[in-house]
């Protein structure tokens, strides 16, 4: 005799069970209980009929502590028959069902091979979604749907930023997909406990409520010193084009990372393509690095930088732009061109003129960045004013770099990049004074 389980499962998730949809994002804030919902979904579908279902986590060490964990637990707790447990899948035995669990294993590209060697997944599900790259992303979607027979994507996720790229989901829902937000409040199991800790973060924390709570994005904007950064303003389709003029731009230093950024401009835009970023390096080294890279080019090349780097450098009897310009003209480059200012302008102006340029007035987007450049990526993201100050960035102490190495990399990538903004697209007082409202 078939044994009956009664089991609860919240309405926004019951769609899971049909065929309306194929795609589905589950995203809010802690303790919303998505994980439980849909395990228990995934274990009652396949308990009812054959399907292969792939979950996925992060590393399979958090995997096998928390989500395989999980659903070892729900078997137990509804005392379900039939089930198989191994070390990395769960196999019913009355319907051929498969669970598999993969984690990432610190490399993206190693979990989509995973995927890629499962045939005929029924349901792909993807924990803390948030971790994904768009390759990641662009990669695993069609590779799960190319079973014949039709699939389901069911994505899980807490939002970081808006720059997550499984964000793109909510922004621009896709066909046949059920976007749900899910949180606390929405949870009928929810322990008493965990919601007085909820109030008391509402209470004392009210922007890390909206976030870990509330599933809301964090504000990138706040007190960040690049101020309306999106996803509009990365772009893999960014190209090296070998015939105009080709831009690098320098910050110099020799203890802290050394730190240049090659792009392309026209009119309205610019367009980095590359950086160059290592330590204890000196600037013929890194000079010798950007030969390397752009051994051939036709075009012009044009140097822009910091100014105060005219004069000589810690390591040899003439100027840093000298050396480059006689490393280019040795290597065969005759069309050359040095484009500093005769000083540096104040830091505020010049964060003025690339906040300008990251959103225009008229709402361009007039800073493109390749996703190759990923110092600069981490300088928007994370380089900040000190509190309280609009003019002062807070920079990281050495005792602080000696924590974390990846502080040692903020603010010199970001100078060589905003220096030619202020250089090409300055920011006159007019414009300043509307950019500032």
């Amino acid at each position: 005799m078939q044994k009956h389980i009664k089991v609860t499962i919240p309405k926004m998730f019951k769609d899971i069970f049909d065929n309306k949809y194929n795609l589905f994002m589950f995203y809010g804030g802690r303790a919303g209980g998505k994980s439980f919902s849909v395990a228990d979904c995934i274990l009652f579908l396949t308990a009812n009929s054959k399907q292969k279902v792939v979950v996925c986590r992060e590393t399979k060490q958090s995997m096998r502590l928390s989500i395989f964990a999980l659903y070892k637990s729900r078997i137990e707790y509804y005392d379900m028959p039939n089930w198989h447990v191994s070390d990395n899948y769960i196999k019913n035995i009355a319907t051929g069902s498969e669970i598999i669990f993969i984690g990432l294993n610190d490399s993206q590209e190693q979990f989509i091979d995973s995927i890629r060697s499962i045939p005929d997944i029924d349901i792909c599900v993807l924990e803390e979604a948030q971790n994904l790259s768009k390759q990641a992303i662009q990669v695993l979607f069609p590779t799960v749907r190319r079973n014949p027979n039709g699939s389901k994507i069911i994505a899980l996720w807490n939002p970081q930023t808006v720059l997550d790229p499984i964000w793109d989901f909510v922004v621009n829902p896709r066909q046949n997909s059920l976007i749900q937000k899910v949180n606390y409040l929405d949870n009928i199991f929810c322990p008493t406990e965990t919601l007085s800790e909820a109030d008391d973060c509402k209470k004392y924390h009210p922007d890390e409520y909206n976030n870990v709570w509330l599933g809301n994005p964090r504000d990138l904007a706040a007190n960040l010193v690049t101020k309306n950064f999106s996803i509009d303003n990365i772009s893999d389709k960014i190209r090296y084009i070998d015939s105009i003029d080709l831009h690098l731009s320098c910050d110099f230093n020799r203890a802290a990372p050394m730190s240049w950024v090659i792009f392309h401009k026209d009119d309205d835009k610019i367009y980095y393509l590359d950086e160059i970023v290592a330590e204890n390096t000196t600037t013929r080294e890194a000079m010798e690095e950007f030969l390397l890279r752009y051994p051939n080019h036709k075009g012009k090349i044009v140097v822009n930088g910091d100014a105060s780097s005219d004069y000589l450098s810690p390591s040899s009897e003439i100027t840093n732009y000298a050396q480059i310009r006689y490393l280019l003209k040795h290597h065969g480059y005759k069309d050359i061109d040095v484009k500093i200012k005769p000083k540096n302008p104040f830091i505020t102006t010049r964060i003025d003129a690339w906040n300008n340029r990251i959103i225009t007035l008229k709402g361009n987007r007039c800073i493109l960045i390749h996703p190759r450049c990923t110092w600069l990526l981490y300088n928007i993201y994370n380089l900040k004013w000190k509190s309280g100050l609009s003019d002062k960035i807070d920079y990281p102490t050495d005792v602080q770099i000696k924590g974390n190495k990846e502080l040692g990399y903020l603010s010199h990538i970001f100078d060589a990049a905003s220096y030619p903004v202020e250089y090409y697209f300055p920011v006159t007082n007019q414009k300043l004074k509307q950019f500032k409202k």
